[in-house]
């Protein structure tokens, strides 16, 4: 009797265990690293995204303008990181439809805006789908 009972009590903690949420929040998903990633970018509205993106491509402008010493070589380094062909607006839908894609939600912004960049120069889509498969996987470890 004292088994059977025990063998219960030990099935319902069991049965209540199983149930409580032990995964992370949807919050604690929103960054790879310490970055924001695309789970983030989905939460926002397009005022949020859109004021994301200018203030990345100041941050983009001041880091360029201290790394470099010349302009080819501001124009260069910057060029790596922003997509200096678009417009703002280009910039977010090119995001929304990187993130379209359920794979690419680990990755940052930062390095997603590598791939846009990298697009909006003309660089050979094979080339780009490397850069792409090689960022989900830094993402995933």
């Amino acid at each position: 009797m004292k088994l059977r009972r025990y063998s219960v009590t030990l099935m319902i903690a069991l049965c209540c265990w199983a149930q409580t949420p032990g995964g992370p929040t949807q919050r604690e998903t929103w960054q790879t690293g310490t970055l924001m990633n695309g789970r983030f970018w989905k939460t926002l509205d397009d005022g949020e995204k859109l004021a994301f993106v200018v203030g990345y491509a100041n941050a983009i402008d001041f880091v360029s303008y201290k790394a470099t010493s010349t302009f080819p070589d501001y124009r260069s380094f910057n060029g790596k990181f922003w997509p200096s062909s678009l417009i703002y607006g280009e910039v977010k839908s090119a995001l929304d439809r990187f993130y379209e894609t359920p794979e690419n939600g680990q990755i940052a912004v930062a390095p997603a805006l590598q791939v846009v960049a990298a697009r909006s120069t003309g660089t050979d889509e094979e080339a780009v789908q490397k850069l792409i498969v090689a960022l989900r996987a830094a993402a995933s470890k």
